[in-house]
């Protein structure tokens, strides 16, 4: 598998941890992939409603995100529901916000599964480490079981897309139409 990472160098940094340099994805361990994943969720999420107090236009902002949108009263998907009833605010985005949602939860929450393949060969049994399993559960309820490796790339993907999104429509106009 080509590296995602072959032309950016990763940095997990916090003003009270030391920086963390990776290269690749497959360097961070377990810890640091839902770590990481937790954070990356986080700061969407952030994104998110700088976008719903842009559009509700509260007299008091700060006291609107820190109550109103505290992550303890209203969850991230509660936000997205907010978000689809925005009208500039692109549904694809929503849904890819959705399925990286989905993924930061199974990572967040349950454990990574090894496989071990079995054989006998010969009266000798031996055991091969098959890719880590992770079940993650989609926006209509569904589980699939999924490799743990291939969901952290997708998550990746998904977040330099929604990244971008917020990038190129930083100060969409969003009022227009409530």
């Amino acid at each position: 598998m080509v590296s995602l990472f072959a032309t950016k160098t990763i940095i997990m940094e916090n003003h009270f941890f030391k920086k963390t340099y990776k290269d690749d994805i497959s360097e961070f361990n377990l810890e640091e992939t839902r770590g990481w994943i937790i954070d990356s969720m986080n700061f969407i999420e952030k994104k998110i409603d700088v976008v719903i107090v842009e559009y509700f236009n509260p007299q008091d902002s700060k006291e609107f995100t820190k109550i109103l949108l505290n992550s303890s009263i209203i969850s991230t998907g509660a936000k997205l529901k907010v978000l689809r009833n925005i009208n500039d605010f692109d549904k694809k985005i929503i849904s890819k916000i959705q399925e990286m949602s989905s993924i930061r939860n199974s990572f967040a929450h349950i454990p990574i599964v090894p496989l071990y393949k079995m054989e006998k060969i010969e009266g000798k049994t031996s055991f091969t480490r098959l890719p880590d399993r992770l079940e993650v559960m989609n926006s209509s309820g569904d589980i699939k079981t999924k490799n743990a490796k291939e969901e952290l790339h997708k998550f990746y993907e998904l977040k330099e897309e929604v990244l971008v999104y917020f990038k190129t429509h930083p100060n969409k106009n969003i009022n227009g139409n409530k």
